[in-house]
Order: C-alpha cells, then structure tokens, then sequence
C-alpha cells in the first residue's frame, strides 16, 4: 500500500511538473503577443488590396449619321454641373467632306440620352474651353483655323447655339486649332490662347477693342535652326504645334508647347514673347508628334508628355526626360495626369485600349489596362472618380474608377516628390558625365 503511494505520489509530481513547464512556455507567449491589441490603431494601408477596376457608367453617341471622332473632351469647371463638352471632327489630312456635320454638343449626365445644347460653329470645332471665371463662356478651335466664342445662356428654343463672336479667317490660324486654352491675364478673364500645326502660337481677348475678331499684337512662331551636322549651315525650320499646355499655378505667363517634330519648348510671354526652355534637342524627344502635355497635379515642374509609342515624365530644370514608360504594343493617341493622385496617369492607344499607369507603387509595368473601344480612342479626360473616353467613330465612355485608382495614398504626394527629385539628380550625373566624356 505504501509503495502504491509512494508511485502514485512520484507520477503526479511528474506530470505536473510536465504541465508547469507548457503553462509557462503559453503564458510567455501571451505576454510577447496580445491577439487583441490593436498594434496599428490609426495606420492606414500604403496599398489598396482592392482589385483595379473601372465601370461603364453611360455612352455618348455622336447623334450625326457621318461618324466623326471625338477630338476634345472638356468637363465643365463647377464639379456640381455634372457636364461635359464635346468637339466632333474628322482630322484626317484632306478627308473632310463638303457634307460634314459642324455640331458639337453639351452633354448632362443626368440626362444622357441626348445632348443638352447643340454648338454651332462656321467650321467644325477641334478643341473646346470653358472659361474658368464664367464657365457660361465657351471657346472652340475650329477645322478652318478661326475661333469662335459662344454663350450657353443664348440660344434657340431647340438649344442650337451660334457663335456670338468669330475671329476673321484670314487673321487667324492657317492649320486646324488642335488647342486652346483660357489663360489668367487680367482681371476680366477673356483672354485665350490657341496654337496650331501652321506654327503659331497666337493670344486673343474676346473683350479687346479689336472686338476679338483679331489676334493681339503679341504672336510666337515656332522658327527654329538646325544644322546636320557641325560644318553645315543652320537650315530654319517651323515647328507645327501638335500640343498646348498653360497651368496658372505654374506660372500665368508659361506656356508648353509640344511639336510635331517631337520637340518641347516653353514660352514665356511678358514684355515680349519669347522661348524660353527647349526639351528633347539633345535627345530624349519623341519619335513623331507631341499629342498630349499635362502637368503635374501635385508638382507643377514635372510634366508628362505624350506621343508615339511612350509617355515621358520631363522637369523643367533638365532638357531630357528624367522618367518614361516602357514602349507600349501600339501608338499612343492621347494622356493625362490623374486630378486627384500625384503618382498615377492615364494613357489611351490607337487599339482601343486604356493603360493606367502608377508610379507610386511600380514604374516597370502598367497597373491597369482595359479595352474600352473597338475603335481607336482620340481622348480622355478625368474628373474626379470618373474619366471619359472618346474614340474615332464620336462615342463617349464615361468610365467610373474603382478607389485605389483616384483616392490619394497616405503620403503619396510626398514619395512621388521624392521619386521625381531622385530621378532628376540621376539624371543631372548622367549630363555632368556626357558632357565631361565629350571634353576629354
């Protein structure tokens, strides 16, 4: 009997010894990790987990049997209006019939079905403008050259509205205006610039004693001289301007201007008018026409270009691309940086398809691609969470974006300014170097 006990005593000592020692080994563990702290309290993700998407919120149709592309894409200044402009043209060289259709139209997305206001120009617009101080003031780049300014309060009982002032075409530009914007000189915000592939540059106000009927005296045409060679004589050339970009926030007297040639030059209009900056002349510029010039939302001296097969990220301090992407499968037509994210753009190609692009997160690889239209898309614009999208047969897409593709990342304005800075300095040794290697 004692001997049992003896045995029995030994054993439980045993195995409670064996079940302090795993008592303690959890007990330890528990104190290291608390499963029902909160370790990030306040901490948001550096990236969305949400799957990139769009969808097709509504289409815009060209109303006309003869299909035009939609060559310009403008949303009206006040958010709340839900309205956007859209110019219809056919800008093949020497394709327009006699028969074509001169409308462009005012689109509500409260009511999609049909257009809201008919615009009525002489020639078929190219490109249109709200004014940013009375957005009720629109001025449209038509086909002939000309200009034309109309008012959205005046019009027919049908909503056909005719041009309350048009510029003479014989003062005016020579090529089709492919852009025009409103600019921030002076007070009463009425006057414009539009620029064309005839090579001029030309500054207009509706309000100015010549009635606006005429280009001010200030013009810029783009001569510039090259030479093949050293011992060759310089050979003037004139440089058709495929792109305009003015950003008061810039600076209201600098204007981007992209080239057919490829080139980019910034203009600077004070007492005179003169080109200030020149990019891509000692290499790095596109291998056909500037299509697209946008700046950047966050940081105004990074700009993105547009044209042939890339998209190129440019500083203003250095005269070649400090970033670009990858050469995309087919051309690019048209692009822009996203309103609301610093690190993300949108570029739209001759396939149909739409590429997003954020350099945030990667810089190798588009983020998201997507097949919007059979035919090739001609342009884009972004407003808020959506972005529409026209293409060569007069449909507009009205795409809306998923978060992750217009929320801004925590600290995303401050990475991307750092990215932008390190690629620039990057590409300052890379110009100390080349220039240091042709010296010796």
């Amino acid at each position: 009997m004692k001997k049992m006990y003896r045995d029995t005593t030994l054993g439980f000592s045993q195995a409670t010894k064996e079940m302090t020692t795993g008592a303690i080994k959890c007990i330890e563990q528990n104190n290291e990790i608390d499963m029902f702290e909160e370790y990030f309290a306040g901490e948001q993700a550096e990236h969305m987990s949400e799957t990139l998407s769009t969808k097709t919120l509504m289409i815009f149709k060209d109303p006309n049997q003869v299909k035009r592309a939609a060559t310009k894409i403008a949303w009206h200044p006040d958010n709340s209006e839900m309205r956007l402009g859209v110019t219809y043209a056919m800008l093949r060289f020497q394709q327009m019939p006699n028969s074509m259709p001169k409308e462009s139209y005012i689109w509500n997305l409260q009511n999609p079905n049909f257009p809201e206001k008919t615009l009525l120009p002489p020639s078929p617009l190219c490109c249109m403008a709200f004014n940013l101080k009375s957005p009720e003031i629109i001025v449209g780049g038509s086909y002939n050259g000309s200009l034309s300014f109309f008012d959205t309060r005046v019009g027919t009982s049908s909503g056909v509205i005719k041009p309350f002032k048009s510029t003479i075409l014989e003062k005016s530009h020579h090529d089709p205006v492919y852009n025009v914007e409103w600019t921030a000189i002076g007070k009463t915000g009425s006057e414009c610039v539009s620029s064309s592939t005839d090579g001029r540059v030309l500054w207009w106000d509706f309000k100015d004693e010549k009635g606006g009927e005429e280009p001010q005296f200030d013009k810029l045409v783009l001569n510039e001289e090259f030479r093949a060679d050293e011992d060759s004589e310089p050979v003037k050339k004139i440089l058709g301007a495929s792109a305009l970009c003015y950003n008061a926030e810039a600076g209201p007297l600098k204007y981007l201007i992209g080239t057919e040639q490829g080139y980019i030059v910034l203009a600077n209009k004070r007492k005179t008018i003169d080109i200030q900056l020149r990019f891509g002349y000692d290499g790095g510029k596109h291998h056909g026409p500037v299509y697209s010039l946008h700046r950047n939302p966050a940081w105004n001296k990074y700009f993105l270009s547009v044209g042939d097969w890339s998209a190129k990220i440019w500083s203003e301090e250095l005269r070649s691309p400090i970033m670009q992407t990858k050469y995309h499968s087919a051309y690019l037509t048209d692009g822009c940086w996203s309103n609301t994210r610093p690190g993300l753009f949108f570029l739209t190609r001759i396939d149909g398809f739409l590429d997003v692009w954020d350099f945030y997160y990667r810089q190798n690889e588009v983020a998201y691609s997507q097949k919007i239209s059979d035919s090739p898309l001609t342009s884009i614009s972004q407003n808020q969470n959506m972005v529409a999208i026209g293409d060569a047969e007069g449909t507009v897409s009205i795409m809306q974006l998923c978060k992750a593709l217009y929320e801004t990342a925590p600290r995303e304005k401050e990475e991307m300014g750092k990215i932008f800075d390190r690629e620039s300095r990057r590409e300052k040794t890379l110009d100390v170097a080349k220039r240091m290697a042709a010296e010796a």
